[in-house]
């Protein structure tokens, strides 16, 4: 059943990608498509200040110029760092904001760079099929998982048919909520670092709809709710200067 729902979703979802022909922001370029692109198909794939990408901005620019300039302060200053240090150091002086957020468009451009299936379609057009089925669809599933847990609460004796035919009701009109969205459908493909954040916090927040909790599911709700903030701690250090 769960299966088959995914599916009708991610069916629609894929309809709406192509229902969209139009721009919203520039950040779902410069969030997602421009620094995958120019990490797969370009010649700098370091990300130094000094990147000829277009249009990089520098929140994904490294503000040092080489590991090698760690060691030359360190012996200015009569310290010998090590090695572990340095590559620390090195590494908060990267990218303000992570890798996760764009891995799955990384991974979709390596395929059709390797295979050679980079037309202009597929790379403008293509990781937007991807979020609508690792992110919308999988969006929409998790309303319908969460509000299929949900048990209505009545003073008296439960029935327990007039309560499944009040679950069923309210799972009808999540999804109907959730389907006909306008602002999800409009945004919801596009590849947004929110868009992603938005995924990962929806199965957090399901794991913790069933009755039946279980370890693994207490584990993995934390660990998605906390890889939100991780890859999305950029918005900690906007005031970080280049």
């Amino acid at each position: 059943m769960s299966l088959k729902l995914f599916l009708y979703f991610a069916i629609f979802r894929i309809a709406n990608v192509f229902l969209i022909q139009s721009q919203f922001d520039p950040d779902e370029y410069w969030q997602n498509l421009e620094p995958s692109y120019c990490f797969i198909f370009g010649d700098d794939p370091t990300f130094d200040s000094k990147s000829s990408c277009p249009g990089l901005t520098w929140e994904w620019k490294r503000r040092r110029q080489s590991q090698n300039e760690t060691y030359v302060l360190s012996s200015d200053s009569g310290n010998v760092n090590h090695p572990f240090i340095d590559s620390l150091v090195f590494g908060l002086e990267g990218p303000v904001r992570s890798f996760a957020s764009i891995l799955p468009t990384l991974l979709f451009y390596f395929v059709i760079r390797r295979y050679r299936w980079d037309s202009s379609w597929m790379v403008s057009r293509g990781p937007l099929v991807i979020n609508s089925i690792f992110v919308a669809a999988v969006t929409d599933w998790t309303v319908w998982y969460a509000s299929s847990r949900l048990r209505p609460l009545n003073k008296g004796q439960s029935n327990g048919t007039q309560n499944k035919k009040t679950t069923n009701t309210l799972v009808f009109w999540c999804i109907y909520c959730q389907l006909s969205s306008w602002f999800n459908a409009y945004t919801l493909i596009r590849t947004y670092s929110n868009s992603l954040e938005t995924v990962l916090l929806s199965l957090s927040f399901a794991l913790v709809s069933p009755v039946r909790q279980v370890c693994l599911i207490q584990i993995s709700k934390v660990s998605l709710a906390g890889l939100t903030e991780t890859y999305y701690y950029s918005i900690n250090t906007k005031l970080i200067d280049p």
